[in-house]
């Protein structure tokens, strides 16, 4: 892990324990323990993937090795502790998991599906965290265990998960880390076929280390589209996967559909509030988005058009919260707040940004994302501002935990499954809780939904 990522792990364990910087960090450098049967293949996956999402963000994760020095230990199936430390006690069943403080009855391994097996190691990643850290009294509370049941999730559709889908044609708005989680997802599921355009204008930086499934060193300064497609091209060959190293309101089929009914599927894991507004107003036919909320809360939401219910922009209308993050952006990076509301960096804003910090080129500030850079000056603490403020960004598997689910909710939908909610939020730190799936209505004051000729426009477009 690089010093950026290393950062960016400890602004947001400081923020959650009112901790500086520094303190926070000394909290991270610990190393954890993962024990688990090495004749269990199924288990051993699971270690590894729980090793590889907490691996950025805490010093060391040894799975069946040694470990003096371990702060707690994950304990997979029915297998001898090697440790004193903390334990967690992963126990399996049919298509589920527990994860407890105390071990469980014997369990009997049974493989979990591999969408299974990523959406585990994100609840395990998150217990083995928290058992070797002090208490972050902002957390749902670990009472009990932790309860994965795939085939609940999915409502017993569990033969749908196998069976071959196309998706047709889609386009995936935004390439970090949720995108990164989406693309594992997709990766539990080889029979999916059809075409996935990648779309992204940004490169992997060192901060992305921090957050992101896929991305490794050797990525650093190379295309995020072109590094999420190249991945996505070894675990699904079937499915046709295309880099656009652009936004994709920069597509060139935005031009060339009849009717405009170019974007039949949106699938969205981009950074701001308003980027999916704008997003919104291409009228998608059908949207797939999951973000992540602070260190902690995962949100889904899917719609369809036509719809009377709540569209993407409706979900992530413009709040009070939204409009001061734009203002800090605007006063750390010196420039009006009106700037940073449309979202990319004009020649005007470059030049301004550059004045105030001149070891960036104001030719590659150009038609960039603010955020982009606001992140990235947080990340080498380079940062200008009187504020006082900080970025904040999750720990990698939460992130990952929301493309996964994304992912997840994909496959079911387009094979038709019946899933009568269109927001979702959820949390890698806690059982799921059903009965927070909702059918959200329209937000009175949604720059989509609100506007009568948008609505008629959306409908006479997608209804067959």
């Amino acid at each position: 892990m690089n010093e950026a990522a290393r950062r960016e792990n400890a602004r947001m364990l400081g923020s959650l324990l009112g901790l500086d910087e520094s303190a926070a960090a000394e909290k991270l450098a610990v190393e954890v323990a993962i024990s688990h049967d090495p004749a269990d293949i199924s288990a051993g996956k699971l270690a590894r993937q729980v090793a590889r999402l907490l691996n950025r963000s805490l010093s060391a994760v040894l799975i069946n090795a040694p470990a003096p020095k371990a702060m707690a230990e994950l304990v997979i199936g029915n297998f001898a502790r090697r440790t004193t430390s903390t334990p967690v006690y992963l126990t399996r069943g049919d298509q589920s998991a527990a994860i407890s403080l105390e071990p469980l009855a014997k369990e009997v391994p049974a493989p979990l599906h591999p969408i299974g097996v990523q959406l585990c190691a994100c609840y395990a990643a998150g217990a083995l965290f928290r058992a070797a850290l002090p208490p972050i009294p902002s957390l749902p509370a670990f009472k009990g265990a932790i309860k994965f049941d795939l085939s609940e999730w999915i409502d017993d559709e569990l033969h749908r998960l196998d069976e071959p889908i196309d998706i047709g044609r889609a386009y995936l708005a935004g390439a970090g880390a949720v995108g990164n989680g989406f693309a594992v997802g997709l990766a539990c599921f080889p029979q999916l076929r059809g075409t996935l355009v990648v779309c992204d204008d940004d490169h992997v930086s060192e901060g992305n280390m921090q957050r992101c499934d896929i991305f490794e060193a050797k990525d650093i300064n190379s295309p995020k589209a072109d590094v999420l497609v190249e991945a996505l091209k070894l675990s699904n060959p079937s499915l046709q996967s295309i880099p656009f190293k652009d936004r994709l309101q920069s597509h060139p089929d935005r031009k060339l559909a009849p009717g405009g009914r170019w974007l039949k599927t949106l699938i969205t894991g981009v950074d701001s509030r308003r980027a999916r507004r704008e997003l919104q107003k291409e009228i998608p036919g059908e949207v797939f988005d999951a973000s992540t909320s602070g260190a902690i809360e995962t949100v889904f939401h899917h719609h369809k058009q036509p719809t009377e219910n709540a569209c993407l922009a409706c979900i992530y209308y413009e709040s009070p919260n939204e409009n001061a993050h734009e203002e800090h952006v605007a006063e750390a990076l010196g420039v009006p707040a009106a700037f940073v509301k449309e979202s990319r960096i004009s020649d005007e804003a470059a030049e301004l940004i550059a004045t105030k910090y001149p070891q960036l080129n104001k030719a590659e500030l150009a038609g960039t994302a603010y955020d982009t850079w606001f992140k990235q000056l947080c990340g080498s603490a380079k940062l200008k501002s009187d504020s006082g403020k900080q970025v904040l960004t999750p720990f990698a598997f939460v992130s990952s935990f929301a493309g996964l689910v994304m992912a997840l909710e994909l496959v079911l939908r387009k094979h038709g499954a019946t899933r009568n909610f269109n927001e979702w939020r959820l949390s890698p730190w806690s059982s799921p809780v059903f009965r927070m799936r909702r059918l959200q209505e329209r937000h009175a004051k949604c720059e989509v939904c609100s506007n009568p000729i948008l609505r008629r426009v959306a409908r006479e477009m997608w209804t067959t």
